[in-house]
């Protein structure tokens, strides 16, 4: 069995509630790739030749993902990933998922805990009430 906590910063959704949100950390929608990537290396001392690149079979878009271990401390390994539109070639989602793999109370623990973390950052931030749910 598999549990992940899921939340997704897509750059339509983020303008059209508020225009705080423009990104998560250094990683701001509209970069290149070489600046997603000078980015992610700022905010997690990842070098550039260990950031993964992938591209997804039917959108065609360009996808950067990384494994931070404490993003939310406590909250065990997360992914992020950074996705670059196929025309443009240009940032506008971050996803950040963490899983679990198994249903213990403490794996669910570190699930609400990192769930928890990121609806309090996008409220600090001015993102509506009623519209934060982890997925």
């Amino acid at each position: 069995m598999m549990i992940a906590a899921v939340f997704v910063a897509l750059l339509p959704v983020a303008v059209a509630r508020t225009g705080d949100i423009t990104g998560y950390r250094s990683g701001a929608y509209g970069m290149t790739e070489a600046e997603t990537r000078a980015g992610i290396a700022a905010d997690f001392g990842i070098a550039d030749n260990d950031i993964p690149r992938a591209t997804h079979d039917l959108q065609k878009t360009t996808i950067l993902t990384i494994a931070v271990n404490g993003l939310v401390p406590g909250s065990g390994q997360a992914e992020i990933s950074y996705v670059l539109g196929y025309r443009d070639q240009t940032l506008f989602q971050i996803t950040i998922l963490w899983r679990v793999r198994d249903d213990s109370a403490a794996a669910m623990g570190r699930l609400l805990l990192a769930a928890q973390s990121m609806i309090n950052r996008f409220a600090l931030l001015g993102f509506p009430d009623g519209r934060l749910a982890p997925g």
